[in-house]
């Protein structure tokens, strides 16, 4: 009985002692919107950077982040590879990515009392009180411009899904919003530009009003050469989707921070 007691004790502080040390180095993102923040992409990414790591709120790991991220719908492939290299190049540090989207949500389902808040409370329970979120990025709109939503109902239904969250941690963590509007509509006419200006507007706003930070623009990134069916990204959209995440971050969050 002892001896067996013994190993397991000696198992259990060799775990300890090197995972949450290697987390204790990172910075650490939540990540979370529709299916081009989750799994979606036909390209599975792996990082170039040894210091990019994942976590799973399922049972509280950590692991290297290739795709596809653990917590995120979708079995595909993801921009959060190439974000979490291209970051931790520049900033010399370890980068820690929480991916929780789920693909075709609206904004307005991951209130408190829509269907998809629990990952937020999940996530952040499982990190546990000494992890402290360095921001959360958003990448979602498209549902919004299929459901119609305005400027003002978007707007309003973001400032209170971030009041929320930030409550839920029990601090301040920045938000960084992108713009992500970009519909493959049919038939693309002045009605279905004016349905994507709607949202474009409504994360302009929140840019300019102060409750969020200007995160990565993908709506330019439009075509074959970028989305394989259309709405989702191949492994070329994948890598400069998160390399556009990396400078969005990079810049508001870290101003002339250099790393390696």
């Amino acid at each position: 009985m002892k001896t067996f007691l013994f190993v397991f004790l000696s198992v259990a502080v060799s775990v300890s002692v090197s995972v949450p040390t290697a987390v204790s180095a990172r910075e650490i993102f939540v990540i979370a919107g529709q299916s081009n923040s989750a799994n979606h992409g036909n390209a599975k990414l792996v990082p170039t950077d040894r210091r990019v790591f994942s976590f799973d709120y399922s049972n509280g790991s950590w692991r290297p982040a290739y795709d596809p991220q653990p917590t995120a719908t979708g079995n595909g492939g993801s921009p959060w590879p190439a974000f979490g290299s291209r970051l931790a190049r520049r900033l010399g540090t370890g980068v820690g990515i929480v991916s929780i989207g789920v693909g075709g949500s609206a904004a307005a389902e991951w209130l408190p009392d829509g269907g998809h808040f629990w990952r937020f409370q999940a996530a952040l329970k499982a990190l546990g009180p000494n992890a402290h979120v360095r921001a959360i990025l958003w990448h979602q709109g498209e549902a919004d411009v299929y459901g119609r939503t305005t400027t003002a109902e978007y707007v309003k239904t973001m400032a209170a899904l971030i009041d929320a969250v930030n409550a839920e941690a029990g601090y301040r963590i920045p938000w960084l919003v992108a713009q992500a509007t970009y519909v493959n509509f049919e038939k693309m006419g002045e009605h279905e530009r004016a349905r994507m200006a709607e949202i474009q507007l409504a994360q302009q706003l929140l840019w300019s009003s102060g409750k969020a930070l200007r995160g990565a623009n993908t709506d330019d990134l439009i075509g074959p050469e970028w989305r394989w069916d259309g709405i989702h990204f191949n492994k070329r959209g994948l890598t400069l989707h998160g390399q556009r995440w990396a400078d969005a971050v990079a810049t508001q969050l870290y101003p002339g921070r250099r790393g390696d």
